[in-house]
């Protein structure tokens, strides 16, 4: 999975708010985790948010 990521320039996620917060804890002091500047609200407590494929890097290294 590292390997796709790689190519990655940016992803969008989407997430409940609740389940988005436990890997952004955890990828927080990773080298390429940056914190996305904008949050979108969608129903139902979901989000969505666009990171980069740097940080898409260091969620799945913490998961």
């Amino acid at each position: 999975m590292l390997l796709w990521a790689v190519g990655v320039a940016a992803a969008e996620v989407v997430a409940h708010g609740h389940t988005w917060e436990w890997p952004v804890i955890h990828a927080a002091d990773h080298d390429h985790f940056r914190t996305p500047s904008a949050v979108g609200d969608l129903s139902h407590g979901h989000i969505t948010i666009t990171v980069s494929g740097r940080s898409l890097i260091a969620l799945l290294v913490v998961l």
